[in-house]
């Protein structure tokens, strides 16, 4: 989960939106499997508001 979220920001940065918010609802599309992927997934869930 944290690769999708670490993808997408990068990708923002770049300037590719489009991918930036596949790679962060990818993010937010899996179920938590360790301990820090809530808060992985509350980041792509604000990233995604900002960007949108």
């Amino acid at each position: 989960m944290v690769h999708h979220l670490e993808l997408g920001r990068t990708l923002l940065r770049l300037g590719d939106r489009e991918g930036a918010v596949h790679e962060l609802e990818r993010a937010l599309a899996l179920p938590p499997s360790e301990p820090d992927d809530t808060t992985y997934q509350e980041e792509a869930r604000r990233l995604l508001a900002r960007i949108r």
